[in-house]
């Protein structure tokens, strides 16, 4: 099935909300500290995820990748203490 060219549009976004996005601070992501490193990797296995990432104020997707990232990949307890 071919696909159908799609015309350019020209949209006018109001000079107010516009300015809004402007001035909201840039994205930098999360720095994780030693301190933080060494709260995820001794709670995360053993308290309630949410809990433990709202404390740190981050997602839990972001602590559970970070967790993974500081012990390569291991989920269980066992496998960390190995």
């Amino acid at each position: 099935m071919p696909y159908k060219k799609i015309e350019k549009l020209d949209i006018i976004i109001d000079a107010d909300l516009l300015s809004k996005f402007e001035d909201l601070p840039e994205f930098r992501g999360v720095f994780f500290t030693a301190q933080m490193d060494t709260l995820i990797l001794k709670y995360w296995p053993i308290k309630q995820h949410q809990d433990v990432a709202r404390l740190l104020k981050i997602s839990v997707g972001t602590a559970m990748k970070r967790y993974k990232d500081l012990t390569n990949g291991k989920t269980e307890v066992q496998d960390c203490e190995k």
